[in-house]
């Protein structure tokens, strides 16, 4: 059997790094192949797509600040997928439902940014610093040294 839950264990990635995927994978469902899924939804939430060669499996994770969720769409003998079925089409739509059900017991938490980031204001189509109007710019964790 598993062992019991001994609360946290010791830090084996850097808070600072931690930080800046947790923004990529924001971005996933913001901005990239999840967003259809998640259109709408209230709380802070990122997530990582898959669809695997020959289409036979589609799956999606979903990582929160309190709570995280994977899914998996796919057949016993490794048949592909019906055409369009993807991780961000598929598999991400059951992460939804999944969380819209158990939301109403979780407390809705931002992504943490620790001591040494903080969020840049960058350009999506050069990554550097914005010099443009906030409509052309998306939010970035980023460690200072990097600007």
């Amino acid at each position: 059997p598993p062992a019991a839950w001994g609360g946290p264990g010791a830090r084996v990635v850097d808070p600072v790094d931690a930080a800046i995927v947790a923004d990529e994978l924001q971005g996933v469902v913001l901005r990239g192949t999840a967003r259809g899924a998640f259109a709408g939804f209230p709380d802070p939430v990122g997530g990582k797509t898959g669809t695997t060669n020959e289409n036979k499996d589609a799956w999606f994770v979903a990582v929160a600040p309190n709570v995280v969720v994977a899914t998996w769409i796919g057949r016993d003998d490794a048949r592909p997928l019906p055409p369009g079925a993807s991780g961000g089409h598929t598999a991400a739509p059951v992460a939804r439902e999944f969380l819209d059900a158990v939301r109403p017991r979780l407390r809705p938490e931002p992504f943490p940014v620790p001591e040494g980031a903080r969020i840049a204001v960058v350009d999506p189509n050069t990554g550097l610093p914005s010099k443009r109007g906030v409509e052309a710019v998306v939010r970035a964790a980023a460690i200072p040294s990097d600007e």
